[in-house]
């Protein structure tokens, strides 16, 4: 603010141009914590897409771009949403949302355990080929009784076992796998969002029919902790290109009590 217009179109051509910003930090007398965020304190733009924010249905602006990217990061000067597939929104309306699903999963699969389901690490050893024997010994490994004590990092390392769980597999371990996405949006390998389209996704009849069979055992209170989980991804900008294959999830399966397979 200290700034003539003059100075700002300078700042801005010197930071555009290459110069370091500790230099121009210095050189303009800019009170600023962090250096790498000095291209926020140029003018605002519009958003490129002219998007309302989701929440309070007013035009979202966005901060000039950083010259590493040259995104755009968009949000909402009221309510302060961010609109970015870098971050997880920490806005107050996006942070309860995220807290309403995943205590409604917490809920919903509360006391659920793995039973003779095919555990995390047996799932490794399943994509891997493995006899019965190493199987067994891979599931030594496994948490059986309390999905909530299984680590993101051990989910992230494991992800291939979503396509290797039983009924009784997928039951108890995919409100981790949710939890974990939901707090780490588009980070995983786990490749959440395929899994939950695959009973409409896959078209071929052997794949779709194993996607439905995992699926088999979730009650209506698990099946609609789910559904609310893809709603919410359909506002998350991670999850933009799958949109028409979460929507049809939502109408064709995850709607009311679980289709017979």
């Amino acid at each position: 603010s200290h700034l003539s217009l003059k100075d700002r179109e300078d700042l801005m051509w010197f930071y555009y141009g290459g110069v370091e910003e500790d230099i121009l930090i210095k050189d303009y007398a800019i009170d600023i914590d962090n250096p790498l965020l000095l291209y926020r304190t140029f003018p605002l733009q519009k958003d490129y897409q002219n998007r309302d924010c989701p929440h309070c249905k007013i035009p979202l602006l966005a901060f000039s771009e950083d010259r590493k990217s040259y995104q755009q990061e968009v949000f909402c000067e009221q309510c302060c949403h961010l609109l970015d597939e870098l971050y997880c929104c920490q806005c107050d309306i996006c942070s309860a949302k995220r807290n309403a699903i995943i205590e409604s999963i917490q809920t919903a699969f509360s006391g659920v355990v793995l039973g003779s389901g095919v555990g995390l690490f047996e799932g490794q050893a399943l994509d891997d080929y493995a006899s019965e024997t190493e199987c067994r010994e891979m599931r030594k490994k496994d948490e059986l009784f309390d999905w909530q004590n299984i680590p993101a990092q051990k989910l992230d390392e494991c992800y291939s076992s979503l396509s290797f769980f039983d009924a009784e597999g997928m039951r108890f371990h995919l409100p981790a796998f949710i939890i974990s996405e939901i707090n780490n949006p588009g980070e995983s390998n786990a490749n959440v969002i395929f899994h939950l389209v695959a009973p409409v996704y896959n078209r071929e009849p052997r794949l779709q029919k194993h996607s439905k069979e995992q699926f088999s055992l979730f009650n209506q209170k698990q099946r609609q902790a789910v559904r609310l989980f893809l709603q919410y991804c359909l506002d998350v900008l991670d999850y933009e290109y799958d949109v028409p294959l979460i929507k049809k999830a939502l109408d064709e399966y995850w709607l009311g009590a679980c289709p017979r397979i």
